[in-house]
């Protein structure tokens, strides 16, 4: 790559996911009988997005595969 840039790059999935979502998602894919137990969270508990702007950008590049397929693998 020729490229000035010299940063690191997010190169994963841009969809935002929550730990519940991963939770449902495997035990439906799992067909498992497992609950999910909640705890409170902290109250400076970040939300991060997955930017992968700067990889459309610079790479001219973007995820084909979703979270789901990532799940399944």
């Amino acid at each position: 790559m020729n490229s000035e840039y010299s940063y690191p790059i997010n190169i994963g999935n841009d969809d935002e996911v929550t730990i519940n979502e991963i939770a449902s998602t495997l035990i439906s894919i799992l067909n498992s009988q497992s609950k999910v137990i909640y705890n409170d969270l902290p109250e400076d508990d970040p939300l991060k997005g997955n930017l992968i702007y700067i990889a459309k950008k610079i790479l001219n590049w973007a995820p084909k595969i979703d979270k789901k397929m990532v799940l399944r693998c």
